[in-house]
């Protein structure tokens, strides 16, 4: 199932090459870690400053 929630990051943490896992607390679901793709140049499509710690 998909979710639509926010959330505040609590930690981000390279797991591999294309990889990270970043930990999120939301309060619906409390804390989760979600394993997302690493945001690589300025061309990509996700914004490297969302999952910086402490970001909302």
């Amino acid at each position: 199932m998909h979710y639509k929630t926010e959330g505040i990051v609590l930690s981000n943490a390279g797991y591999n090459d294309k990889y990270a896992i970043t930990q999120v607390f939301t309060r619906s679901f409390g804390r989760i870690s979600y394993l997302l793709p690493k945001t690589r140049g300025r061309r990509s499509k996700i914004n490297p400053t969302l999952f910086s710690p402490l970001s909302i």
